[in-house]
């Protein structure tokens, strides 16, 4: 079967429009002013409520309905900065200006709290657009993170200032910083100056906090980030790569923040999970401790549930078994794998304006401190890499009914012989696939693997030619987001 180039350009701008219109969830808004270019937001939200300045809020996303594409719905709104209704809302977000852009972690807490309360109250806003009146915001995600390239032209701030690009993030600032630092080193430039000469060799020491990985880099020549390269096919799990010996040695950093949650998004291996996810919607999985899981329809969604031996059901969110996608999977979502993957972890936060750590300019040496990791087996419990399933109204995913049967790699999937042999594929909307830290499933529940079949390989499910229509535009998505994705 062949794709025509008229879909697969409808689907590649679709996938575009969506990346460029990202709304305003609570970690893009908790993030600090930086010197590269991105606002205060938190100020920026008070500032534009204050000033009665619009704000574009997104009603609908585009979307395709039975192969019609039709067009976000977007309007002009002021949220009311004298309603009673909106008092308390603006009263917490006048209290999250006052907190340090150094103190993320309050920062991050803050937003979500102020998600919470948008979600319980909504923001009562006046309608500015066709016939006007007033309406509310119930989630702050509908607010489109406008930046200088794409206001309104009745808006006066934005927050970002990069354009549709998008603003930094702070874990790229903190990669940015490590590479810039280390080569200004080089030079005995700025804060790393010297009275040794520019030929003398650096050393680039990287000390780690929980004294087990010191690591010591002799005569360094440049440093780069590793960005999206890739070797034999594979994307790089690093985002620092340091050359050594004098040019002759070469050593990956996958770079993480302290309060890093995330090791990989999942999303492009649902396919993989199709066992769990038609048993959930059908049978139901039984639990480790004793109950029964399974997807409950909530309008044109799911809501994962657990239901106890007297019938009552209450929300939930799931975690798998470690091997659910193979025996080496989870190195793989941590080190990357292949001709790609990071020797070490570098934990710590580099973002701020000082240098990324101590200079001695006697020996022309520059230490990092951080927390340093060459194994799994050397993580904190708490920071283990672990399946999730979490609800995201945003996402519609396909799995495979019936899926493999027991045994089955997946190389061959259950076929449809009402659709000319093509695997027979279904949807679900609600739900993200996530590897994350241990400690944000401590409260999720374990599916039982035991009754639902073996693992499915996490080689690749569908071959090029298999492919139906449906699924292009998702696989087009995730070659663009997990090109970049770390």
């Amino acid at each position: 079967m062949m794709i025509s180039e008229t879909i697969l350009r409808r689907y590649i701008r679709e996938i575009f429009l969506e990346a460029s219109r990202v709304g305003m969830p609570a970690g893009e808004l908790s993030k600090p002013k930086s010197k590269y270019g991105r606002p205060d937001r938190f100020e920026i939200l008070l500032l534009k409520i204050q000033e009665e300045d619009w704000f574009t809020i997104s009603l609908e996303k585009e979307h395709v309905v039975d192969g019609e594409a039709w067009p976000e719905q977007i309007a002009r709104v002021i949220i009311l900065k004298d309603d009673p209704h909106n008092q308390e809302i603006i009263a917490k977000i006048k209290s999250l200006v006052s907190i340090s852009g150094k103190d993320q972690s309050e920062r991050e807490e803050g937003a979500r709290e102020l998600q919470a309360m948008v979600a319980q109250q909504k923001i009562k806003v006046q309608i500015m657009d066709g016939l006007g009146g007033f309406g509310f915001i119930d989630r702050l995600g509908q607010i489109i993170k406008t930046g200088k390239d794409d206001l309104d032209p009745h808006e006066k701030h934005g927050f970002k200032r990069q354009g549709k690009g998008g603003s930094l993030s702070l874990g790229i600032i903190s990669e940015k910083r490590v590479v810039e630092d280390i080569n200004l080193a080089l030079q005995g430039a700025g804060a790393f100056s010297t009275d040794l000469p520019p030929s003398h060799p650096l050393t680039v020491v990287l000390l780690d906090e929980n004294g087990k990985n010191n690591i010591t880099l002799n005569k360094v020549t440049s440093a780069a980030a590793a960005g999206t390269q890739k070797k034999g096919g594979v994307t790089s799990k690093s985002d620092v790569d340091i050359t050594y010996d004098g040019g002759s040695s070469d050593i990956s950093i996958s770079m993480k923040m302290i309060n890093a949650g995330h090791w990989l998004s999942a999303d492009s291996f649902f396919l993989h999970i199709s066992q769990f996810i038609d048993a959930l919607l059908t049978s139901g999985v039984n639990t480790d401790d004793g109950r029964k899981a399974f997807l409950e329809p909530d309008g044109e969604f799911v809501k994962m549930v657990v239901e106890d031996s007297n019938g009552n059901r209450s929300d939930a969110t799931f975690t798998l078994p470690d091997d659910a996608l193979g025996p080496n999977f989870m190195q793989h979502a941590t080190f990357g794998s292949g001709e790609n993957k990071a020797d070490v972890i570098l934990k710590g936060d580099y973002w701020a304006d000082e240098p990324v750590g101590d200079w001695d300019p006697l020996t022309k040496t520059l230490t990092i401190s951080g927390g340093i990791y060459k194994s799994l087996e050397e993580l904190k419990e708490g920071d283990l890499p672990k399946f999730i399933i979490t609800g995201s109204k945003d996402r519609k995913k396909s799995y495979i009914s019936p899926p493999p049967a027991e045994g089955d790699s997946g190389a061959s999937p259950a076929l449809d012989s009402e659709s000319s042999g093509l695997p027979k594929l279904q949807t679900v909307r609600g739900l993200r696939f996530q590897v994350v830290i241990a400690s944000r499933v401590s409260k999720a529940v374990m599916l039982d693997w035991t009754g639902i079949g073996h693992h499915i390989d996490s080689g690749p499910l569908l071959k090029g030619a298999q492919l139906p229509e449906a699924l292009i535009r998702q696989f087009v998505r995730e070659m663009l987001l997990l090109g970049s994705a770390k």
